[in-house]
């Protein structure tokens, strides 16, 4: 530690002279030697005050830590010799060798010693070096001793030349929207400057080596000879430091976007089509609220139909337990979670009510249907800056996770680039669109909110990762509002609208006839919507395609089921006792689902199997006339 000679004046940052007085404990008097006045001062602040004070812990000992190993250790090991000479003790030997002791022998004999070990073992030294070495130990420790060559520390940009920086910078400035080339463009291009700027004068280029160098220091963290998109990115980031914000609160902010998947799924066509993901999820918990799947680009309905999904827990929205079966028949390379693991799931499922929702510019987003429907429910609507992904970074994050942790193990999996696809990834077994929404859904419900998440630490803690339901649980104490959710009519109040006429049959969607006994009183009537023509409203969820909900005149929804629901399952019965091949019975399952869904006459010839409807035109309960008619050999 270093002291202050309280005989000698004191001088102090403002220029001020002035001289000890007295003590009392920690606090120092002390008289200014131009006005004579005294000024009590503590002494942590006279030591921040007081000039001319040597530093107490020189960079010497800072930069020593850093030093490579060999150079480190060779240090230590000369300051262990130095310390035999000092005090006849070697910190690195157990005993004591009679050369070197103290008592015996006098500092210039020890030294002799010492040069002829260190000769010996193969060292260059002499007295000289060894007496300067000794010098050094003493005022500043081992850490003096180490090889200066190793202590360097001269900026990378040294020696080059101000008007090849300049050019170099502006080329490598210029690179932003251009395609992606190699390090030998940029140097190419840097000369060309140079010689447009100076003509004559220009100065002459560095090698190639250090032009390498060069490039490679100014272009770190750009990915300017890398991916063009990162660097198009990284590019629009604004220019300043950024700003840590932490929510605490969830629902205080959810950021949407959207995305194409990295997998095939079948679109009904046939045809491999890779979907586009929407995703609501919370900052505060990284809770995935509601997410949509699409085959085509999102419009403003199914971002509204995104919202309700928010609103409206799993227990209040209709039950698609059927369709579930459906669709686990028809993907057998697709394992869902049964309805009652699915069931327990749902009831643990936190509840968070948004209340700002970040998204981007996209016209699917900004129009007119969303933002009504967000400021109906007191969601409020924040942009991000254009062409800023930083603006709602999690989100962005979470579609890389749902690649790497789910889409990467199931066929149809293309990988994040052409390079990274695979050969004939549209022959495999493909999942279609509904497998891959219910299995999303399922794996947010049993994996993600359960997974505990590096951006949520423990506050105490930090090392503590915790899931998405933990941060829920404690963040949920730190308000006393209790939201309400809604409630099915409200679900469906929001889904998607189409009016339809009321017939003897039902209304029809898509080529599919839906039906209820509650439609009695509606048959055959006009609605009271005038500028519809008289024709109903009925609600469609995407989700759930095996049901339908037409508008009571006297308040609700009617629900109505697809006619001829069971004849859903015909094609994947495990109990039937005949034997087609298997381009046969794939146009069997084919046709039959078709005829199901779409309410159709069934053309295709299928074997006889039991318990099919009856065909008798006197069964009292055959009193339609389409229906599905089996031919059977």
């Amino acid at each position: 530690m270093t002291s202050i000679n309280v005989d000698d004046p004191i001088e102090l940052r403002d220029g001020s002279i002035y001289q000890f007085v007295a003590r009392f404990g920690s606090v120092i008097r002390l008289r200014n030697t131009a006005t004579s006045e005294t000024q009590d001062m503590h002494i942590a602040e006279l030591s921040q005050q007081v000039v001319g004070l040597p530093q107490a812990f020189p960079e010497i000992v800072r930069r020593f830590e850093n030093l490579p190993d060999k150079t480190r250790a060779a240090a230590v090991t000369m300051a262990d010799h130095l310390a035999e000479i000092e005090t006849g003790v070697n910190p690195g030997r157990a005993e004591r060798r009679p050369e070197y002791d103290i008592e015996k022998t006098t500092q210039n004999e020890r030294v002799a010693a010492k040069v002829q070990e260190l000769q010996k073992n193969g060292q260059a030294a002499s007295r000289a070096t060894v007496m300067r070495k000794l010098k050094a130990w003493r005022e500043d420790g081992a850490s003096a001793l180490a090889d200066g060559r190793a202590q360097r520390s001269d900026p990378p940009l040294k020696n080059i030349n101000p008007d090849v920086y300049d050019a170099l910078c502006a080329v490598i400035a210029d690179q932003k929207n251009r395609s992606t080339g190699t390090k030998s463009r940029l140097i190419a291009e840097t000369a060309a400057n140079l010689v447009k700027w100076h003509g004559a004068e220009a100065p002459d280029m560095p090698s190639n080596a250090t032009m390498y160098r060069y490039i490679d220091l100014l272009t770190k963290g750009k990915h300017t000879t890398g991916s063009a998109s990162t660097r198009r990115s990284l590019e629009n980031r604004p220019k300043r430091v950024f700003n840590t914000r932490m929510e605490l609160l969830p629902g205080a902010e959810v950021q949407v976007d959207s995305t194409t998947l990295d997998i095939l799924v079948k679109s009904p066509s046939g045809e491999p089509v890779r979907p586009i993901l929407t995703v609501l999820l919370d900052r505060a918990t990284r809770l995935v609220l509601a997410f949509t799947l699409r085959l085509v680009a999102g419009k403003a309905v199914d971002h509204v139909a995104l919202l309700a999904q928010a609103l409206t827990p799993p227990q209040n929205r209709p039950n698609n337990a059927v369709f579930r079966e459906m669709v686990q028949r028809m993907n057998p390379s697709v394992t869902l979670m049964s309805a009652e693991e699915r069931r327990e799931y749902e009831q643990s499922r936190p509840f968070v009510h948004p209340r700002c929702i970040v998204m981007d510019n996209g016209k699917d987003f900004i129009s007119e249907a969303f933002r009504a429907a967000a400021e109906m429910h007191g969601v409020d609507i924040r942009y991000s800056a254009p062409h800023t992904p930083t603006g709602k970074p999690l989100v962005e994050r979470n579609f890389g996770s749902i690649d790497s942790l789910l889409l990467q193990y199931r066929y149809g999996y293309v990988g994040r680039s052409p390079e990274f696809r695979g050969y004939k990834v549209e022959r495999e077994e493909l999942m279609d669109i509904y497998a891959l929404h219910e299995l999303l859904d399922d794996w947010f419900l049993k994996v993600w909110n359960h997974r505990p998440h590096g951006g949520l630490r423990d506050l105490m803690h930090p090392e503590n990762k915790l899931t998405p339901y933990q941060m829920f649980a404690a963040a949920s104490r730190l308000t006393s509002n209790l939201e309400t959710t809604f409630t099915g009519d409200d679900y469906i109040a929001m889904l998607p609208t189409m009016y339809r006429h009321v017939t003897d049959t039902g209304v029809t969607i898509n080529y599919r006839q839906f039906d209820a006994e509650g439609l009695d009183p509606l048959r055959n009537t006009k609605s009271d919507l005038r500028r519809r023509n008289g024709r109903h409203e009925v609600k469609l969820d995407p989700y759930n395609p095996v049901k339908a909900w037409v508008a009571d005149p006297k308040g609700g929804w009617i629900e109505c089921t697809v006619r001829n629901e069971d004849a859903l399952f015909y094609p994947h019965l495990e109990d039937n006792d005949f034997t087609l091949t298997d381009a046969e019975t794939d146009r069997g399952d084919v046709a039959a689902v078709t005829a199901a869904l779409a309410g159709a006459p069934l053309h295709t010839a299928i074997e006889s199997t039991p318990n099919l409807p009856s065909t008798d035109p006197t069964d009292p309960t055959d009193d339609d006339d389409d229906d599905v008619i089996y031919v059977l050999d």
